[in-house]
């Protein structure tokens, strides 16, 4: 109960409020009251505390006398009625205070002043920004943001500022502004709940950057801090983290954490942790993964993107998966390309978007040049015989499809189940829709064996094999059926 006492300090009782609350006056902190309150509370909790203290020490205790049982029941009536106090209490000015007091919970402000969004739709990193010259002036918009952020006692524009330094790959520089947005944010206990958002990934970025530099140390004690690693935009790449720095001889936990990097963009570090997980691996076909990984998943030629490359990738994908907006996503794909030509995964991902816009001409071409980069990539010829299935194309759509299972087959990869499963059901659909039922029965029968092998009886490639399946069938029994009755015809003219 010390920690209690150490909310309600002399110094802390009559302190100014330095929230903004949307033009009302500065007014008078309600700790005072809740200090008061707590006193109280601990007061009663204390002898019930140290009564049960007693007991636990010294079961022979005499018992308690009849006239004892009701100042126990006061002191319990006194602490329910406490505890509706201080329910009360926040009720009472939730009610006074309104709309501005979640305002002032759950804020609106900063950056939008720039580009009249909300801050929830503010991620540095889908913002638009065109050319560098508009990260610079963004930059030196920030520094002005976060000096009123001092002011304002808010930690928001000191979190953005390192995030755009991040996103320069200016890790040195982002590091104090992310450490200046923890310390506004701790400043005090309501202002912890307050920004417990933007603390965390704070938090998160910081030992991110801790551990590309070797420090692991460091890491370990950022992700500490983390109260919700689940709702973090990067939480796959930190429970990856996590893992790897508790347990740095597994071999496993270096290969997903891997391609967690990878699925960032940081093509460097995925290189890295998968080329330990190699080295570390106890297990031959964990090792083989790990190679086919490099083969099939990352760059002929590793290298890492340049910060607007990185930028318009993340972005592109921000647009692509969270605003679908699909125009701005291939505008951005394309300024990534522009900056670092070499990166197949954004010549796939343009052959997608162009798929879904059904400009298929342009999906085509992209594709096409993801694969003349990357001959074991086996991604685009998947997108290819989307493409192919679209425009009714089947024979040619089988093609692709089946060029993507060789490599997987001649380069397996974890958890490839899945995948061969998604393309044995695409195939028989091609097959099934050129009335090849022999071929397309065949080829739903791998989709649900391979399907069975991932939780098979909720997947949902097991589903739909199950149900081409069923159609194949009724399908040829209505065939059937219908040479029946065409053999009665000819029987009953002759």
């Amino acid at each position: 109960m010390n920690s209690l006492f150490l909310l309600c300090r002399p110094d802390n009782q009559t302190r100014k409020s330095t929230a903004s609350f949307k033009g009302k006056t500065e007014r008078t902190s309600n700790s005072s009251l809740i200090c008061s309150i707590l006193k109280a509370f601990i007061q009663v909790l204390t002898p019930l505390a140290d009564r049960q203290s007693m007991t636990d020490f010294n079961e022979n205790q005499t018992v308690q006398t009849a006239t004892q049982a009701p100042q126990k029941r006061k002191q319990v009536y006194g602490l329910l009625i406490l505890l509706g106090l201080i329910t009360a209490h926040f009720g009472l000015v939730l009610f006074i205070s309104g709309k501005d007091y979640l305002y002032n919970i759950w804020p609106q402000e900063s950056y939008n002043r720039i580009y009249e969004q909300p801050w929830l739709s503010m991620n540095i990193r889908n913002l638009g920004f065109q050319t560098p010259g508009e990260f610079k002036a963004a930059q030196a918009q920030l520094k002005v943001e976060a000096q009123r952020g001092l002011e304002k006692n808010t930690p928001i524009p000191h979190f953005l500022l390192g995030e755009l330094y991040n996103n320069l790959n200016q890790p040195q520089k982002a590091i104090p502004a992310y450490q200046t947005a923890i310390q506004q944010g701790e400043k005090d206990t309501l202002s912890a709940i307050r920004y417990r958002q933007f603390l965390d990934n704070a938090h998160a970025a910081l030992a991110i950057i801790y551990y590309e530099d070797n420090n692991t140390a460091q890491a370990q004690q950022e992700l500490a801090q983390i109260t919700k690693t689940s709702q973090n935009r990067e939480a796959y790449l930190l429970r990856a983290m996590k893992d790897t720095l508790d347990a740095p001889e597994r071999g496993d936990f270096h290969l997903l954490l891997g391609e967690a990097f990878r699925s960032e963009l940081k093509l460097g570090m995925a290189s890295r942790e998968i080329k330990q997980a190699e080295q570390l691996s106890q297990s031959p076909k964990l090792k083989q993964e790990a190679v086919n990984y490099l083969k099939t998943q990352m760059p002929n030629d590793v290298k890492d993107l340049s910060p607007l490359a990185r930028y318009y990738g993340l972005a592109a994908r921000s647009a692509q998966t969270v605003d679908e907006n699909l125009p701005k996503a291939a505008s951005l794909f394309e300024k990534s390309l522009k900056e670092d030509p070499q990166f197949d995964w954004s010549y796939n991902e343009l052959a997608i978007i162009y798929r879904q816009l059904k400009d298929y001409p342009k999906a085509t071409a992209y594709a096409q040049n993801a694969v003349a980069r990357n001959a074991n990539f086996y991604n685009p010829h998947l997108t290819l015989g989307d493409i192919a299935l679209d425009q009714e194309h089947y024979p040619e759509a089988i093609a692709h499809f089946q060029s993507a299972k060789n490599i997987l087959e001649r380069l397996p990869l974890m958890g490839q189940e899945s995948i061969l499963a998604n393309i044995e059901n695409q195939i028989a659909y091609a097959y099934e829709s050129l009335n090849n039922y022999p071929k397309a029965s065949q080829s739903y029968q791998a989709a649900l064996r391979l399907a069975a092998e991932t939780d098979g009886n909720t997947d949902a490639d097991y589903t739909y094999a199950q149900e081409g399946l069923a159609r194949l069938s009724q399908l040829e029994k209505q065939e059937q059926a219908a040479l029946t009755e065409s053999a009665h015809q000819l029987s009953w003219k002759k």
